[in-house]
């Protein structure tokens, strides 16, 4: 829009004033109480169908109605008459705007098309700018620019949905985290029946398959818990309940034992060393966390390039090639810091394995709370599950949570192996020695009817985490990107109108000010 007449009447401090701009820049001064504030005044009204000055903090019970018009003239006296040129149209158009009614624009309807999306950018305000609000757009340090723009042009909203799209995506982070967890769990459930020390399919696949051969089956090729039994005819001698339930823990008494072993808790200390050595590593140097969550953007970056080398998140223009090496340089620095947290990672995985096996086999124990032998001994299994249960929540975050200060590596040990562990568990074992054996038959049926709801929760657990891992990706993705694009944007607008700025704060404070200049540092 330019301005091409501006006629006002009985507005504030000025009573009658016509000025012809032929849409060409113009400068207003003069002494203080000649009405310079209200042409600006009149602008405002004019677009707005208020006074920007008249409101806001310190106001008071100022009003528009009895405040914007001329002393001793009535609010239908008080008009704003515009001769504008708008883009789209060849000839200016008049718009008029009365205080009695100022919420009413007077205008040909067959420009609203045109004129509409000039009113709504007057709504935010860019065109009314203080000394205060110049003066702190030129001098935005770096890290701030982007919001300095946001500021001064009064588009707050993309913060607005910046913070959205974060707040989504780590609302995915966190229900991924969970489904992550439910996953490791039911791995751990599986490891404890087939007492393997990690998760693997094949490992899995070959105990499902040797009970199988036992009870005349024929092999299976996929881990599916409704496969398990598939043709095999059941036996018809079963135990008592009891007796087949104690003969059951055996396993897991059993991997109680390799739990607290010297050999285990020798490389469980050699583990919980090198993560704590990783965390300190990493806490050392908080770049490296930004650099990782970097990599996926400058990866898309890199894979939308065309031959003109140019950004294609924000199209900057560069050199052709400097930019690609950029990107490159930056993905080799993420993939360092990424090789990093996976070996956090890595190991966290490792202790958590044992830490779910463990609690798994314990789980079965404090089933046997109602057998009398046992009975006594259900509050020290529990008080155990309980704290492993903490070292589980732990190893999720183990980047935040995982450190000295909270848990020293003897806790950690006594988590895995308390005190008088060994002399429970054999107490237990004498018990389940005075139950009669099973057949081997019987002890194959029940070892695939364990693992059939260990798989029940594996399927469900793993196919859960697969979407959510879908949906996080796509949220981290959107967030990082719109991020990376607002700001390259908006920073490009910044510098594209900054000298401008300079040279009319000069203006507006004369020779006091002849010097003035920008500083900035990177």
């Amino acid at each position: 829009m330019k301005l091409i007449e501006l006629e006002i009447q009985n507005i504030r401090g000025i009573k009658q004033l016509k000025l012809i701009q032929e849409g060409k820049n113009f400068l207003i001064y003069g002494p203080n109480g000649s009405g310079k504030s209200a042409v600006v005044d009149a602008i405002d009204f004019l677009l707005t169908g208020q006074i920007s000055r008249l409101k806001g903090e310190g106001t008071g019970s100022i009003t528009l109605k009895e405040h914007g018009p001329h002393i001793e003239h009535q609010p239908d006296e008080a008009i704003v008459r515009g001769k504008i040129k708008l883009h789209g149209l060849e000839e200016p158009v008049e718009i008029i705007r009365c205080m009695k009614a100022p919420n009413k624009l007077e205008f040909d309807d067959s420009i609203r098309p045109y004129l509409d999306p000039v009113i709504e950018l007057a709504k935010r305000g860019q065109f009314v700018l203080t000394r205060t609000q110049i003066l702190n757009f030129i001098t935005a340090q770096p890290a701030n620019r982007a919001a300095a723009i946001q500021t001064l042009l009064n588009i707050q909203e993309i913060e607005t949905i910046r913070k959205k799209l974060v707040k989504i995506r780590n609302k995915f982070d966190k229900d991924l985290k969970a489904e992550k967890k439910h996953l490791d769990i039911s791995k751990g459930a599986i490891n404890a029946t087939t007492q393997a020390e990690s998760f693997n399919e094949e490992t899995v696949l070959e105990f499902i398959n040797q009970n199988r051969a036992v009870l005349n089956g024929e092999p299976v090729s996929n881990l599916i818990w409704s496969k398990l039994k598939e043709e095999i005819i059941m036996h018809t001698f079963i135990p008592a309940k009891e007796e087949n339930t104690i003969n059951l823990i055996e396993k897991d008494i059993q991997n109680l034992f390799n739990v607290i072993s010297d050999q285990n808790q020798q490389r469980i200390a050699a583990l919980d060393e090198e993560l704590r050595l990783l965390i300190k590593d990493i806490k050392q140097e908080p770049e490296l966390i930004k650099d990782l969550g970097r990599l996926k953007l400058t990866e898309l970056g890199l894979s939308l390039l065309d031959e003109t080398g140019d950004c294609p998140l924000c199209n900057a223009v560069w050199d052709k090639g400097e930019l690609e090496d950029k990107f490159k340089h930056r993905i080799e620095l993420s993939k360092q810091t990424k090789k990093i947290m996976n070996n956090v990672e890595e190991i966290s995985n490792k202790l958590m394995e044992d830490v779910n096996k463990t609690i798994s086999s314990i789980e079965k124990i404090i089933l046997l709370s109602e057998v009398p032998e046992i009975k006594s001994e259900i509050d020290f299994y529990q008080d155990w599950c309980s704290r492993l249960q903490t070292l589980r929540d732990l190893l999720t975050d183990s980047l935040n949570k995982y450190s000295e200060s909270q848990f020293s590596q003897e806790m950690i040990r006594k988590m895995l192996a308390p005190d008088n562990i060994f002399e429970s568990l054999q107490n237990i074992l004498t018990i389940k020695k005075k139950i009669p054996k099973i057949s081997t038959e019987q002890h194959a049926w029940d070892n695939l009817t364990r693992l059939e709801e260990d798989l029940k929760m594996y399927e469900n657990a793993q196919k859960q985490y697969l979407l959510t891992n879908i949906n996080f990706e796509k949220a981290d993705l959107l967030s990082n990107s719109f991020q990376q694009a607002k700001d390259n944007i908006l920073i490009k607008l910044y510098e594209e109108i900054r000298d401008r700025f300079v040279e009319l704060y000069k203006i507006l404070h004369g020779n006091d000010e002849n010097n003035f200049t920008y500083c900035f540092t990177s």
